[in-house]
C-alpha cells in the first residue's frame, strides 16, 4: 500500500495514490519513547519542548489526519537505531529523516511478519 510521508509539523512528502477513490491515504508519524525523550532534545533542536506538549501536538495531529480520512501509523522511533541508518545513509538529522526512518522500520516490521 502507498503511504504518505507525514512528519511532525504535518508537512506531506510523497504524492497521493495515482488511483482516485480506490485506495484511502496513508501516513507514518514517528512516536518517541518519554524515556528517550531528554536524547532526542539534544540531538534535534526542532524537538525541544516537553514530552507531554509534543504528545498532545501529536494526537491533534492524529486526530486532524483521521478526520481528513488518512490512515495513520504511528511507529516507535528508538533514538540509537535512527542515529546508526541516518548516519550509514549520511543523513541529516531533521524531521524528515526521522519520518523517512519510522517508514524503513515499518516496511522491515512488515517484511518479518511476511516471513513467518
Amino acid at each position: 500500500m502507498p503511504f504518505v510521508c507525514v512528519f511532525h509539523g504535518g508537512r506531506v512528502h510523497r504524492s497521493k495514490p495515482t488511483v482516485k477513490n480506490t485506495i484511502r491515504t496513508q501516513g507514518v508519524i514517528p512516536l518517541f519513547k518519554r524515556r528517550q525523550w531528554p536524547q532526542w532534545q539534544k540531538l534535534c533542536p526542532d524537538m525541544r519542548s516537553s514530552h507531554n506538549v509534543w504528545l498532545k501536538q501529536h494526537r491533534e495531529m492524529l486526530k486532524d489526519f483521521t478526520a481528513r480520512g488518512i490512515i495513520v501509523r504511528e511507529v516507535e522511533v528508538d533514538i540509537d537505531a535512527y542515529i546508526f541508518w541516518a548516519s550509514t545513509r549520511k543523513l541529516l538529522l531533521n524531521g524528515e529523516t526521522r519520518t523517512l526512518f519510522a517508514i524503513h522500520t515499518l516496511s522491515h516490521s512488515r517484511d518479518d511478519q511476511s516471513n513467518n
